[in-house]
Order: structure tokens, then sequence, then C-alpha cells
């Protein structure tokens, strides 16, 4: 990742509570239909914030936010 493509602060600041959960959980290795399940929320919502938490950090897949998360200390 080039250091222009790398979120800011506020880029973290902007998640959610949900969207933080969502990270944590992927970090722990759970799929997206654990997760809905474990949240009791539709696939379509979890998608969306799962869409969402991606476009904020700037990461390509569910792996990148993860990694993202842990190298800045989000997670």
């Amino acid at each position: 990742m080039h250091q222009s493509e790398q979120p800011d602060q506020a880029a973290f600041e902007e998640l959610i509570e949900i969207e933080r959960i969502l990270l944590r959980r992927l970090a722990l290795g759970d799929q997206s239909q654990q997760m809905a399940d474990r949240l009791g929320m539709p696939d379509r919502t979890l998608a969306w914030h799962l869409k969402n938490m991606r476009r904020k950090l700037k990461a390509r897949t569910n792996a990148h936010a993860v990694s993202i998360a842990v190298s800045n200390g989000l997670i």
C-alpha cells in the first residue's frame, strides 16, 4: 500500500461501533454467516456494514481491513 493510500486517523474515528465489532470478529476468523448469526442481523445488513468499513479504511478486502486495523493499533 502506498503512503497516500493509508487511511488517516479520521478514518478510524469514522468507524461506528458495529464496524469495530465486525473488524474484531474478522480478526478472530469469523465468516460472514457466523457474524450475521451471532449479531442477529440479516446478511444484507452485514454486507452493507462490511462494505462501509472497507471504504472507510481504504481496504480492498476484509482481510486487508483487518491488516490495516492491526498495523494501526485499532484492534
